[in-house]
This record gives structure tokens, sequence and C-alpha cells, in this order.
């Protein structure tokens, strides 16, 4: 081969290897822009791309021989006997052999490159850096064991054969905890380290190159496509063995702008692959930020070694703070106590005294005139106290399941001194600000809507009524201050959630709203409102009046507004102005959807719900262990599942309902005691006993009925008092009827439909019904009864 083919062939087999990082479906047309003129050049590279399309050469693990490739097989290469083929392409063949002599006895893959597609100063380097891979010995790498080059020319490398599984599949398969995947992971990280501690950089690591035995250990396989890194080569062109096989999403962004790759590039593809592994539910934030730090876009802002990556998860497990997330006061507090709960109810204990502390400052700072100064100055460091124990230190430690106890006595210590700040009637406005937003903050832990919460309803709306008096009277001193503006309209939303869902009034709940509605109008109207939340309250507010149009039943004019307030969001103005602007269109969506299914347009109600499902489970993903968007992902799959049922689709219906039982179950396991907790789960697994019963599963009909309605008497005997679980214990002894029916049981039918309506006839004589449970439910309960227990 002359010096200007050879320079050629090199050439083009750079263009070709640097294609790869390229989407395949582009990679033709990336590579003739980047030839120009040079019509050889681009030739060349594609008729290189041409071999290996749809074939890679396959790694040095277990896969199948796909090509029609008619390459005769040889009997022996080396001192090995070829025992078949474990894959081909067009860039060659990867054979498995076995060693002839007796000294030992082992499998091998030997990787063959056609010689036709190397130039000779490629095969050269091929050999070179061949000799530099031999250095690496670890437990976790599948060894290069030889290499050279057959009678015909073709180079080749002799590699262990690993007989094993892609590392996610083999999770799956094996539905390990996430201990156990990070372990794994933590193998393989090692194995990576280790070949950067040699100046190798591995190129393209996917969980295909990292397998796992049926003994369960990792081996990192291909490091054939791996080079040596110095320095010095920062600026220089790639020209190792190409990356024959390239899996979109593994590769760092910066080698699609032809970057070199290094360590930083192999950390990016960690980072991806543990993201791979360990699922969104099974992460949470500790993890979330360690795969955010090392598949970072910016390559600065990664972990500078895989050994720091290792350190980081090894520090989240035993408790300690991680490097990926800003280390706040609260978080390192939240920390010791995951790792300390024994010893937290005790210290708690420490907490309660401070309120002897606030009450003697807060005396002091209201009476003391001898040593006002002085009592002043105690009093700013009570009040900062107080401020981060509820913003910072509660916000961190309210991410940790299983401390709602601890928070709750934290709660009945800064609610006895908020209320004696707020008992200072010249208290100047911005304690009075304190006063009130603490007081939300409280009320959201007492008993908040749709968050987890201690299930003392009572106390948190009296703590909301607190609220909006303290700033009703700051809006009387400042008419126009936008900042009490935007806190009230809060207050209001909370109220008139609490009045729908906890004391079903819909009239105070309508008042509620209203009165939010024209603070919120009048807000955004005022100077200054940019720098509140006043436009996304407002958009708040329009939902809630959805809500209440709902159990008003008047689903017509919800219908109507929704579509309007839909087509508003999809302005671009909006889209740009708005916070959260992709979750607030999907919550309009399901709203949507939930409006379509009351009025019985079941098949309309898909759409809008699938198309929230996929914005809010993309959020779900990126903070998977946001409480609020578990509760909206089960919500969808909650109204999706009776949504396919109604329309046939019975195997869609048992698999969204299976998810949102699922789901439920994951709530509750954060926190056993949120009072939150069992009321989703019995919910969704009424929905799931009717589409079982629905499908003619009646073993799994009667087990699941059983279990909703068992869940749903535990929440209705721990909060006698909260009008909406009676109700909803009514509801459920109506599905449990229903589904009895349907598996054959007319007896078991009858008593859940009776004890159901007695509960509707016990509530409505009280008084205490919605108008869409005195009208619709009331209707379907007595249809039920007359046609299946009239006798």
């Amino acid at each position: 081969m002359n010096t200007d083919n050879n320079d050629l062939e090199a050439r083009a087999l750079r263009l070709f290897e640097d294609s790869l990082d390229i989407d395949a479906d582009e990679r033709a047309a990336w590579i003739a822009r980047q030839a120009g003129d040079d019509l050889a050049l681009r030739d060349r590279a594609l008729s290189l791309l041409s071999y290996d399309s749809d074939r890679p050469l396959l790694g040095t693990g277990g896969a199948s021989a796909d090509s029609d490739d008619e390459t005769p097989i040889p009997e022996t290469i080396g001192a090995y006997r070829i025992t078949g083929i474990i894959g081909q392409g067009g860039m060659g063949t990867v054979f498995r052999g076995q060693r002839m002599s007796g000294d030992f006895d082992h499998d091998v893959a030997i990787k063959v490159i056609k010689p036709k597609v190397l130039s000779e100063e490629l095969v050269e380097r091929f050999s070179r850096e061949r000799q530099t891979l031999a250095r690496l010995t670890h437990p976790n790498i599948a060894r290069l064991y030889d290499g050279g080059t057959t009678a015909d020319g073709a180079p080749y490398i002799i590699m262990e054969y690993i007989d094993g599984v892609p590392i996610t599949l083999w999770c799956e398969e094996e539905q390990l905890d996430r201990k156990a995947r990070l372990r794994l992971f933590l193998d393989g990280c090692s194995a990576v380290a280790h070949a950067h501690r040699n100046l190798i950089i591995h190129r393209d690591i996917t969980p295909s190159n990292m397998l796992v035995t049926s003994a369960g250990e990792v081996r990192l396989i291909d490091f054939g496509i791996a080079r040596p890194f110095t320095g010095e080569e920062e600026e220089q062109l790639e020209a190792s063995i190409p990356s024959l096989s390239f899996t979109p999403g593994f590769a760092a962004p910066e080698r699609r702008k032809g970057a070199v790759a290094n360590t930083l590039s192999d950390i990016y593809s960690l980072g991806r692959l543990l993201e791979a592994i360990v699922p969104a539910t099974m992460r949470g934030p500790d993890l979330q930020a360690i795969i955010g730090k090392a598949a970072a876009q910016d390559p600065s802002e990664r972990y500078a070694t895989v050994d720091a990556l290792m350190d980081d998860i090894d520090r989240m497990q035993r408790g300690q703070t991680v490097r990926a997330r800003p280390s706040t006061r609260g978080y390192r507090l939240s920390k010791f106590i995951s790792r300390n709960k024994a010893g937290v109810l005790l210290g708690s204990a420490a907490i309660i005294g401070l309120a002897g502390a606030f009450g003697l400052t807060l005396t002091q700072y209201m009476r003391a005139e001898s040593a006002l100064d002085s009592a002043n100055a105690r009093f700013e460091q009570s009040r900062e106290l107080a401020r981060t124990m509820v913003f910072d230190i509660y916000d961190e430690i309210s991410l940790i399941s299983g401390t709602l106890d601890v928070r709750g006595k934290m709660a009945d210590v800064l609610k006895s001194y908020v209320d004696e700040l707020a008992g200072d009637r010249f208290a100047p406005d911005d304690i009075l600000m304190d006063v009130a937003v603490q007081y939300n903050r409280l009320s959201d832990l007492y008993g908040g809507v749709g968050i987890s919460n201690l299930g003392d309803v009572e106390t948190s709306y009296d703590l909301l009524r607190n609220a909006e008096q303290v700033l009703d009277q700051l809006l009387e001193r400042d008419p126009d201050n936008v900042k009490t503006m935007d806190e009230l309209v809060w207050t209001l939303r909370l109220m008139t959630n609490q009045e729908l869902l906890y004391n079903l009034d819909v009239d105070a709940a309508r008042r509620a709203n209203d009165k939010a509605r024209v603070i919120a109008t009048r807000g955004l109207s005022l100077p200054g409102a940019e720098e509140t939340r006043l436009a996304n309250r407002f958009w708040n507010v329009r939902t809630d009046r959805l809500k209440v149009l709902s159990y008003a039943n008047d689903q017509e004019t919800a219908l109507e507004e929704v579509r309007l307030y839909r087509a508003e969001l999809a302005e671009p103005a909006l889209a740009e102005t708005l916070r959260n602007h992709e979750r607030l269109s999907a919550y309009m969506a399901t709203t949507e959807g939930e409006t379509l299914f009351e009025l019985f347009r079941y098949e309309e109600a898909l759409g809008p719900l699938t198309d929230a499902l996929a914005v809010q489970e993309k959020a779900l993903a990126e903070t998977p262990d946001s409480y609020y968007m578990l509760v909206q992902v089960m919500r969808l799959y909650g109204l999706i599942a009776p949504a396919a049922r109604r329309t046939g689709d019975l195997a869609r219906s048992i698999e969204a309902g299976r998810r949102a039982v699922g789901m439920a179950e994951q709530i509750k396991a954060l926190d056993p005691e949120d009072a939150n907790g069992d009321h989703f789960l019995a919910s969704q697994l009424e929905q799931l006993a009717r589409s079982y019963s629905e499908a003619g599963q009646a073993a799994e009909a009667e087990a699941t009925i059983a279990r909703a309605i068992a869940t749903r008497l535990a929440v209705t005997e721990r909060y006698p008092d909260v009008l909406n679980h009676r109700r909803d214990l009514a509801l459920t002894y109506k599905d449990a009827g229903i589904v009895y029916g349907e598996i054959g049981k007319p007896d078991m039918q009858c008593r859940y439909l009776e004890d159901a309506m007695s509960i509707m006839q016990e509530m409505q004589s009280q008084g205490t019904l919605t108008e869409y449970d005195e009208g619709d439910r009331m209707d379907e309960l007595t249809t039920l009864l007359a046609e299946n227990c009239a006798g």
C-alpha cells in the first residue's frame, strides 16, 4: 500500500471513528459535510460506515452470531482452538476459543480485525496499544491475554471470555435492592479507576460492556477500543482502534463536539450507567445528586476522579453528607438525624426545652423596660432560630422517612412560640409576616392536603384561620403590599382545599376561592408583583375553582373553563413567564381528563390524562423522592385505570391500577405516620379490585377489595371526626358491593351496598354531603340496591 493510500486510509478511519459519536441516522450526512470537497475521503469513510452499519464488532462477552458474513472459520488462532463464533460485523469477527495445551484450561474471546479496513500505520498502533492494555490486571476487568497477526495478515487480540449479561439486565432479573445494585456498580467503578491509574480510558462504558457473571461478579469488557491517555495528547486527533459500537445516551456530550475522550468522559458514562442501574424509585435525593454531578453536561462540574465518585457513594451509604449536594446547615443536621434516629427523640427534648427560652425571651422583649436593648438582641436571636427551624432544618428533616413524629414535636414547640408572637397587637409588620408564614408551614405539617401530615386537620385549619387574620391585619395597614397579597392568596388556597377535602363544605370553599381570585387579580396589577409568586398563585386559584365546580356537581362549567385555561397556557408568552409552566399545564390536562371522566366521556378522558402522565413522570424522574410528584403520578394512574376499564381496555386498566397501588405503597412507606398514606392506598386498591373483577380474575379481585376495606377502616378508626374519611368508607363499601356482585357473591354484594347506603343516609341527615354526593353518588347506590337487592 503506497504512502498516499496509507494517508487516505488513516484519515478515513479517523473520520469514521468520529462519526460514531453522532446519532446513527445522521452519520452519513455528517461524514459528507466533514469531508467537504475531498471525494476520495468521503467515499472511503462512507464505505467503512457501510461495513459497520447495524453490524458492529462485538465485545468479549456472550452474544449471538447474527451476521451473514461467510468468512471461513479457522481451526486455530495462536495457541487456541476455535470452538465457535460469538459474533460478526463488517469490521471483523469475534471467535470463541479454548487453549489447546493442557497446562491450564480456559475459554477466550478472540477478536480478529479485517486487514482491509486497517492501514499499516494503524495496525502498528494497534500492536502498541495491545501491549499497554496488557498491563491492566484487575479482578473486575476482562483480561487481555495475547495478540498477534494471523497467517493472512489479520490482527487479533485474545481476551478473557465473559459469559455474562449486562449489569442492568442482571439487576432487574435478580430484583436486587439498592444496596446490591450499588455494590455491583462500585465494583465496575473500581475497574475503571484502575484503568485510569494506568492512563487508560475506556471510552465506551455502557451496560453491555459491564457484564455480570452467573456468580454475581462484575466484568468490564471491551478494552480493545480503549486508548492510552497523556496530557500531551489533548490536541491530537484520536487514532486508536475505532469505537466499533456506540450507545446513545452514555457518551459524554463534549465527544459529540469532537473533543478528545478523557477520564471525565468516562465519569460521565459512569453517571449515566448508575442512572440506568438504579431506578428513580430507589434513588433518593443524595443518589440523584450524585448521578447529576457525575453526568453533568459541563465536564468541569463532574467528579474529578472515579475515586471521588465512589467516595461520595460510600458517604451516602454511611449516612454522611455527600459532596454532590450543597453543605447547608440544615442538610448536615438531617444527615445526623438519619444516622442517629434512635437518639433523635431524646434530642427533641432539647428542642422542646427551647420553648422556655423562647417564652422567656419574648416576655423580656415585651416587658423588660430596664434591659430593652439586651432583650431585643435575645429576641432577634430566638426569632432567627425559629425561622431556621421552620424553613431550613424542618425542610431537610422532612426529606427523611420516619421522622414525622420528630417533626410533630418540633411543630408543637414552634406553634407555642408563634402564638405568643401573634398575641402582640403592636408587633411590627415583618414579625407579623413571619407569624403568618410560619402558621401556614405548621398547618401543612398538622394536616396539609396532599402532603405528608400528622392527621390533625382541626389544628391545621385553625392555623390557617390564624394566618388569614394576621394577613388581613397587615393588608389593612398597607392595602397595596403585594408580598402580603401573595401570602394571603396562598393561605386562602390551603383553606379552599381543606374545606373541600376535609369538611366537604363547598360553600365555604367557594367563598375562600372567590376572595383569593379577587386578591390575586388585583395584586397582579400593582408594582412589584413580578417579584412575587402572584402570577403562579393566580393560576393556582383557577385550579381550585375547577375543584369547587366539580364538588358542586357543575362538571359542564368546569370542562368549559379548564379548556379555556389550557388554551391560555399554550400561549408562548406564558411559557416564558410562569414558573413550573409545564407542570401547571399537566395539572390542567389532568383536571380536564378527570372532568371528562365525571361526564362519562371515558375515551376522551384518556387523551389529556396520557399527555399529563408523560410530563409528570418526567418530572418525577428528576425528583424521585418528591412527595408532591409521587402523588401526581399516582393520581394519574388512578384515573387512567377506571377510564380504561370503562372503555373495555382491561389489560391497560389493570396495569395502570397496579402502578397506582405501587406508588401509593411507596408514598405510605416514606413515612408510616403520614395520615394520607392509608387513604391513598385504599383508594387505589378499590379501583384495582374493580378492574380485576371485570376481567374475571375473581381471586385477585376479592383479595384486593378485602385489603382496601381493611385499609379504609383503619383510616376512619384513626381519624373518626374527619368527614371525608367517613364518606370515603361508604364509597369503598359501594365498590366492594360491585366487586362481589361481579364475582358471583350476591350476599356479600348486598351487605356492602346496604352498609354504604346507611353511611350516606346518616351523613345526608346531618347535612354533611356535597351536592355531587347527594346527586350522582346517591343515585348510583339507589340503583345498585334496587337492581340487586330488592328481594
